[in-house]
């Protein structure tokens, strides 16, 4: 039956009255903090290193001999001496910790700097897998657990700043160097609003100037004048009628108000980093800094300043988006490099990254500050389609290390071997085995976040954060046991 005028328009007026109430926004859970599970009560900072573009993990972070895959690269691929560092002539694997099927499993001679004891008693790795092979998709899945178009896709940064509790006042960095669309995904805000966004800072050409512009908008007669336009704003949003504070709802102004705020702490960021050590020009480089060992380089210099953020100022958590330096992680057949240069860029890159941490945050900094690095995905150990150039992305097995905060004893999470026959890998790209329990779900990209919200003290069963049943492991009925048995310390 067709409706009535009547009825369209008491229809049209209800329209017109939400209209003009407007849509009301998405209610912040009370308190995103953990308050229960295996790590209430505890919060660490977190140094997230994303190696973007994909690691070879087969090569440098998960072997299961101490002198690499059973599979025969180029003798020259671990001429660590001549292509890395000279120190690394007669590198080999580490011993780490047998895997749940009874596989020993080594960190590569990549991960030299990482080899002390004390360092090896802290560190974690974990089997992780997903669908998504495409860096476009890949990437935002695996900083932010939730895949493009999910409306509670965030990066851990800014749950961190929103626990934090005081938008001007900068609690979460994510440093770059081009990669802008990344990093982008790594400040992500999903659900915890706009104002708890990190601050995200441009190492290279683009961040030449970025010192003396922030200093520059901190200035004096500035800052009066950023004043002037914001205390008259706030008066044409003060009414007779309003509520105590004498101010109208206004979320778009709160936004902006919060953003000025923690504009004008930004002469006291840099100084805190500058009185750290850090070079006056930390936010620029050399280009002709490529050298895996340059103290200079680029991907040295962004580690280096998350590192001392977190020590030396009110930061809670920094991510370094790291692209390499000369070429990126992301080597394929099209490329010009052979096989043993793609393995030297794969395994000088994560060299320098670890090099450069363990030269910054010592192993009682440990306690405080939890480390993971990690990738979109793997990269399969070997060339493309018989080609003598690049590696091909491999979502369906990599590996995630976890550093210090509430890892406390070395450790396996998962399996990337076949067998117990650890058979180096030559069959294992069918997948990787984890799931130990046999519930028939694979930890990948929301587990990792999961885990690490924990360890920042964030509930990630908190609404704004995941449902409980994208995190799940199914192994026992507490989500939050399962992900620190897996990530942690089971």
């Amino acid at each position: 039956m067709r409706p009535t005028r009547r009825a369209v328009l008491a229809g049209l007026g209800a329209g017109a009255l939400i209209g003009g109430l407007g849509w009301p926004r998405r209610a912040h859970a009370t308190s995103i903090a953990l308050t229960s599970g295996p790590l209430s009560g505890t919060s660490y900072k977190v140094l997230e290193i994303f190696l973007a573009g994909g690691l070879s993990h087969q090569e440098t972070l998960w072997l299961t001999s101490a002198t690499g895959p059973s599979w025969s690269p180029p003798a020259s691929s671990y001429d660590f001496s001549t292509n890395i560092d000279s120190s690394l002539a007669s590198a080999t694997g580490a011993a780490l910790a047998t895997d749940w099927q009874g596989c020993q499993v080594y960190l590569g001679a990549a991960t030299t700097p990482i080899h002390d004891a004390s360092w090896l008693a802290r560190t974690r790795l974990v089997a992780l897998a997903h669908g998504l092979p495409p860096h476009p998709a890949a990437v935002p899945y695996a900083l932010g657990g939730h895949t493009l178009g999910r409306p509670l896709r965030a990066g851990l940064g800014s749950a961190v700043q929103r626990l934090a509790g005081s938008p001007t006042v900068p609690a979460s960095y994510v440093l770059h160097s081009g990669r802008a669309a990344t990093a982008m995904h790594a400040a992500a805000t999903g659900q915890h609003g706009a104002e708890n966004s990190p601050l995200v800072l441009e190492l290279g050409s683009k961040g030449e100037r970025v010192i003396n512009q922030m200093q520059r908008r901190t200035e004096a007669r500035n800052d009066d004048l950023l004043s002037i336009y914001n205390d008259n704003y706030a008066k044409k949003l003060t009414r007779w009628n309003a509520p105590s504070s004498g101010q109208v709802r206004a979320p778009a102004y709160d936004l902006y108000s919060s953003a000025l705020s923690r504009l004008g702490e930004a002469e006291n960021i840099i100084g805190s980093l500058l009185s750290s050590g850090m070079p006056t020009d930390f936010l620029q480089y050399d280009t002709s800094h490529t050298d895996f060992s340059d103290s200079d380089n680029v991907a040295r210099r962004a580690v280096r300043a998350g590192v001392e953020l977190l020590l030396n100022t009110s930061a809670q958590y920094a991510c370094v988006i790291d692209d390499g330096i000369d070429e990126d992680y992301d080597r394929h057949a099209s490329g010009s490099a052979s096989m043993s240069d793609a393995f030297t860029t794969q395994a000088g890159n994560l060299w320098q990254v670890l090099d450069e941490l363990t030269t910054r945050l010592s192993a009682s900094d440990l306690n405080d500050v939890m480390v993971v690095i990690h990738s979109e995905f793997g990269r399969h150990p070997s060339a493309v389609d018989g080609s003598a150039t690049g590696t091909e992305h491999h979502i369906d097995g990599y590996a995630a290390l976890l550093i210090g905060g509430p890892v406390t004893s070395a450790g396996v999470g998962g399996s990337l071997c076949t067998s117990s026959s650890c058979d180096d890998f030559t069959t294992s790209l069918a997948g990787p085995q984890c799931d130990e329990a046999g519930t028939g779900v694979v930890p990948g990209p929301p587990h990792l976040r999961a885990a690490l919200l924990m360890a920042a003290g964030i509930d990630p069963e908190n609404a704004d954060c995941f449902d409980s049943a994208d995190i799940a492991l199914g192994i026992s009925s507490s989500v939050l046991d399962d992900l620190a048995d897996y990530f942690y310390w089971g």
